[in-house]
């Protein structure tokens, strides 16, 4: 595919062909955990779009461009989701522009955009009836959790996240029912019921064993969720052990951002003051420059990490290891975030 792409974008390809095979091909880059290389090649092929490219192709490639950042970069994903939906609406084919809606759908609720979230829901609910597939009605009941999560409902979502884990257990769907699983844990932590969320967290990874598309990022994800429950719970050791495994998924999708806050306490609360604020202060510079609010269970635990640090350190060393942590490259954060 790489050879085939490079070609239809060389000087003597075509560029159409090009843009149709990153399109039609967005499951597969996700599926290997190749989202990095996929962004790449996506972003710079966007300006090789044209009043000629025919509308399914353009389709195509935007909701391909869409899936690719999704919940990683929020920045990129939602415009072109966007412009994904209108033309499936356009094109007035209702499985595509359900499958869009909800795609929108849940990238506005990872970025804190619930009414924007909530409109594409209410658009794709009686699409869903109609089509009639069971894959589509586990997704909206996904959507819905991750609305009230982004609303702070915690209990509505941690019941949406169960009823799409139920349901997608019952289908077959075993992808969907790791997804819904991770969601589940997530949805009873912003709760604070640990322990219900830590028996999640590990059921999800339990999941993702008997899922032939669970990707090294998702698992990623999956392992992330384990590791700050472990981390507010205390169990240091434990969580130590489960972060050394999981930063390489997740840095594989550009998500680094997603999970450091949870590294910070852990290292704040072992007492290593400086590292934890370190990686807070690389943290809050990236999740500024993304211009992007932290998810429930981060911003607690940043909060958390904070409190911890102005009780132990000077106030001005606070702020130069903070300012320290803003001038470090994502490698080196990434590498004491693991210590």
């Amino acid at each position: 595919m790489r050879a085939a792409i490079d070609w239809a974008f060389g000087p003597n390809g075509d560029v159409e062909t090009g843009l149709a095979l990153l399109g039609a091909t967005r499951q597969l880059w996700t599926m290997l955990s190749l989202g990095i290389e996929a962004a790449q090649r996506m972003d710079l092929a966007v300006s090789r779009l044209s009043p000629a490219t025919p509308a399914e192709v353009e389709l195509s490639f935007w909701l391909g461009l869409g899936l690719i950042h999704s919940g990683i970069r929020p920045e990129r994903s939602i415009p072109a989701l966007e412009r994904g939906v209108a033309l499936a609406r356009s094109q007035g084919d209702e499985f595509t522009l359900c499958s869009a809606l909800l795609g929108m759908a849940a990238a506005s609720a990872l970025a804190q955009r619930a009414d924007a979230a909530e409109a594409c829901l209410r658009e794709a609910e009686p699409l869903v009836a109609r089509v009639g597939r069971p894959r589509l009605e586990i997704l909206l009941l996904l959507g819905f959790g991750l609305l009230r999560s982004a609303r702070g409902d915690g209990r509505a979502a941690a019941s949406d996240f169960a009823g799409a884990a139920r349901l997608a257990v019952d289908s077959g769907f075993t992808n969907q029912a790791f997804q819904a699983l991770g969601n589940l844990a997530d949805a009873l932590w912003m709760q604070g019921d640990l322990d219900g969320a830590l028996a999640a967290a590990r059921n999800a990874l339990a999941q993702s064993s008997r899922s032939a598309f669970a990707t090294r990022s998702s698992v990623g994800l999956a392992r992330a969720n384990l590791h700050g429950i472990l981390t507010a719970r205390g169990d240091l050791d434990e969580a130590a052990a489960v972060g050394r495994h999981l930063i390489t998924g997740i840095r594989d999708v550009g998500g680094a951002w997603i999970v450091l806050d949870h590294f910070a306490l852990r290292h704040a609360k072992g007492g290593r003051y400086a590292a934890a604020a370190r990686i807070s202060g690389w943290n809050d510079m990236t999740v500024h420059a993304k211009e992007v609010s932290r998810q429930i269970n981060e911003q607690r635990a940043h909060e958390h990490t904070l409190a911890i640090l102005r009780e132990r350190l000077a106030a001005d060393e606070l702020e130069r290891l903070l300012a320290d942590g803003a001038r470090m490259t994502e490698d080196d954060i990434c590498r004491l975030a693991i210590e």
